[in-house]
């Protein structure tokens, strides 16, 4: 299987860089074949292989017996087997390093498992080296007003020289228009304009179709191949919904909302809350300066 699939790539590859002198190998979205542009014919031709690869075997993950070693799986005989390796090592020593100062210098001290009374490096510190000598000012280069190039100074000989290099760059040409409403560029290579093929302005998309409902009750919509109308079979009214009925919780909160009933021997009474409910209650003087219950 592993040589056949190393063949199929290889063949698919040659077939890849066959294409790759015309235009670049696609993937037919019909059967996830990889397809190759023949120059010859000017045809895209199906290769035969597949862009997926095929699905591999389930692996075998190895673990830890009770005993502490690395337990594998054997693909040939197709049986677990107990390795000689033991999964945990030993809990190693980490080593201490102090640092301490010494004339002109520092003593490092590592101390480890195989040097428990530690190990002495010194570490001298050198002496201070001499300033170096100023260099020479440096030259920038400079763009000469007359000939707008670059003049640069020559160390050797001690001479600004002329690199003819331009400094000012001459001005682009943007494209335009023209009057038949085309795109037009200016060419370098021939010092002319050129009108191109394309449209400034893209012309105008066909008027759409919005849907509607019909004497059945249904929404059609426009249907681009029949270019015409179809209904859809969907109802553009659900169904009626069933009467609401009030609880006796409904009821009760209605009624402790409502006024209380008034007759002409309550003329002159303003309403008020009494007992967490409505009541109508005689204006009290203004002598009583009291607004208590009834």
């Amino acid at each position: 299987m592993a040589d056949q699939i190393t063949t199929s790539l290889a063949q698919a590859k040659v077939l890849v860089m066959q294409g790759m002198a015309g235009k670049a190998p696609r993937i037919n979205a019909d059967n996830q074949h990889w397809e190759v542009w023949d120059n010859t014919t000017e045809q895209w031709v199906d290769t035969g292989y597949s862009c997926n690869g095929t699905e591999g075997l389930d692996g075998h993950s190895p673990y830890i017996n009770s005993s502490g070693y690395w337990v594998v799986f054997n693909d040939g005989t197709q049986q677990w087997v107990t390795t000689d390796v033991v999964a945990r090592g030993v809990d190693g020593v980490s080593p201490t390093v102090t640092i301490t100062e010494i004339t002109r210098g520092h003593r490092v001290k590592i101390t480890d498992a195989e040097h428990p009374n530690g190990q002495n490096f010194d570490v001298t510190d050198g002496f201070n080296g001499t300033n170096g000598t100023n260099g020479v000012d440096g030259h920038s280069p400079y763009i000469d007003p007359t000939t707008n190039t670059w003049w640069y100074f020559d160390d050797a000989s001690g001479l600004w020289f002329d690199s003819h290099v331009t400094a000012v760059g001459t001005n682009g040409k943007s494209p335009y228009i023209n009057d038949s409403g085309y795109w037009v560029f200016w060419d370098d290579s021939t010092g002319a304009w050129v009108v191109t093929n394309y449209k400034a302005a893209g012309t105008n998309g066909t008027d759409g179709h919005s849907p509607y409902i019909g004497a059945n009750g249904h929404w059609f919509a426009w249907d681009e191949n029949l270019a015409a109308f179809d209904d859809t079979g969907v109802a553009a009214q659900g169904p009626q919904g069933d009467d609401y009925v009030l609880t006796n919780q409904d009821k009760a909160d209605i009624a402790a909302m409502a006024l209380p009933t008034v007759t002409a021997a309550d003329n002159g009474k303003f309403l008020r809350v009494v007992s967490g409910a409505w009541a109508a209650q005689a204006v009290p003087s203004a002598e009583s300066n009291s607004f208590g219950g009834a």
